[in-house]
């Protein structure tokens, strides 16, 4: 039985987008806000509210239009990632996640900063990595640090997918993105990282992802 999403017109009585910023890139910024559906008590959410001089986000450009299909894409593929969905506020589009706060901060780390940190990784925690970049291949996507982030749970450091603008926008070269992985994944042995590939690629059905992985290929046998 399909599972029923997370946020649907008919049932939002109101949202509201507060002052307090959480965050931003160059696709827009996230403040903090409040959802209510009807019948339910208000509780707090993230909202990312994009740029207007963004073009791709114009109605007819795409990806405004592409934005509910990808997340939903993502769900299919069972990639993790916050309770998020698409929505019209106030008359501008607007993302709408699942609010990962602790104390006023986001409990979520982006990877970018991660690597600065230089955690040794342990062997469970780059098979959770690795299995969230197969999934996000397979729902017809290459995996990017602008989308991907860390939380620290009793497990150890969990893979989420906490940004879909990337993969909202027109497609492009994206593939050197999963030669950073593996090169921070197994920073020290370049034969564990062709068998990890082999492994990812075995994996990956979808077939734009496919292609995508043949160039991938071609960059590390160089």
């Amino acid at each position: 039985m399909p599972e029923k999403p997370w946020l649907a017109a008919k049932n939002v009585e109101w949202l509201k987008v507060g002052e307090r910023k959480l965050g931003g890139d160059s696709c827009g910024d996230v403040y903090s806000g409040k959802l209510k559906f009807r019948g339910k008590k208000a509780f707090a959410v993230a909202v990312k509210r994009f740029h207007d001089n963004l073009r791709w986000m114009a109605p007819g450009a795409g990806g405004v239009e592409r934005y509910p299909r990808v997340i939903e894409n993502l769900r299919k593929a069972g990639v993790p990632m916050p309770k998020m969905a698409f929505m019209q506020h106030e008359g501008k589009p607007v993302v709408v996640s699942e609010l990962f706060a602790k104390g006023g901060r986001s409990k979520i780390m982006e990877i970018r900063d991660v690597m600065d940190q230089k955690p040794v990784l342990n062997e469970k925690e780059v098979e959770r990595i690795k299995d969230t970049m197969v999934r996000v291949f397979n729902a017809g996507h290459v995996p990017t640090f602008d989308c991907m982030s860390l939380v620290r749970t009793k497990k150890g450091l969990v893979p989420l997918v906490h940004d879909v603008d990337l993969f909202a926008q027109p497609p492009f070269a994206q593939t050197m993105f999963t030669v950073k992985f593996l090169s921070w994944l197994y920073p020290e042995n370049p034969a564990n990282r062709v068998k990890a590939f082999e492994d990812i690629k075995r994996r990956v059905t979808h077939p734009a992802s496919q292609e995508a992985l043949k160039m991938v290929k071609k960059m590390i046998e160089t």
